[in-house]
């Protein structure tokens, strides 16, 4: 018998507080000594924290529940690339991926709250997602420089992985006509291997010990 969502979701807000509280171990220890950390810990506490907001729908009004639950997991997204970036000495401009994350919050807010559209909210949030994975996925393997590459090739394939996740899963969302019937957003399931890669960034530092 498969676990029902609420269950699946509850087993991934649980990832999420032992995920923060890894890094806020590895935080506390590394701090000073490497870059880039501190954005790390906030990527996961937004992971936590929208995730259990998630959980909440029907509970709560759906602006907290879908609206602001989903812009604090993209929202991490992007702040685990510009720790990355501080991480790797590539630090860049972000104007690009604040306007991204408006059109997100935009799209989202209207197909959530004014002409509820599942299939648009799965194709948005799989699409932010793919972006800023792949932007992950890309310093890693080649912004970097050479001699760092070495430490953050593995990372930067996981990233890479979850990119391609992410477009598999707005591929088949674009070309399949099929909606779900759950209380709980389906697209949710794209969020759930996030945590597992949000802890592999901070598995960096102990590379150079």
């Amino acid at each position: 018998m498969m676990p029902d969502i609420r269950t699946l979701m509850l087993l991934y807000i649980i990832l999420n507080v032992i995920s923060a509280g890894a890094v806020a171990v590895i935080w506390s220890q590394n701090r000073g000594r490497f870059a880039g950390i501190s954005f790390w810990l906030v990527d996961m506490i937004l992971q936590a924290a929208g995730s259990a907001l998630i959980v909440l729908r029907g509970l709560v009004p759906d602006l907290i529940s879908m609206v602001l639950a989903n812009t604090m997991i993209q929202a991490g997204a992007l702040i685990i690339f510009i720790g990355l970036e501080r991480f790797t000495g590539k630090k860049g401009w972000q104007i690009h991926n604040y306007v991204l994350l408006a059109v997100f919050i935009a799209v989202f807010s209207y197909y959530s709250l004014a002409h509820p559209d599942l299939t648009v909210r799965e194709i948005d949030l799989s699409a932010m997602s793919m972006i800023f994975t792949f932007q992950c996925c890309w310093l890693l393997l080649r912004r970097a420089a050479p001699e760092m590459r070495q430490i953050t090739r593995l990372t930067g394939i996981v990233f890479a992985c979850y990119a391609a996740f992410s477009f598999a899963g707005s591929s088949c969302t674009l070309f399949s006509r099929r909606r779900a019937t759950t209380s709980l957003n389906r697209a949710q399931s794209m969020r759930w291997p996030l945590p597992g890669i949000s802890c592999s960034a901070p598995a960096l530092p102990s590379a150079w010990y």
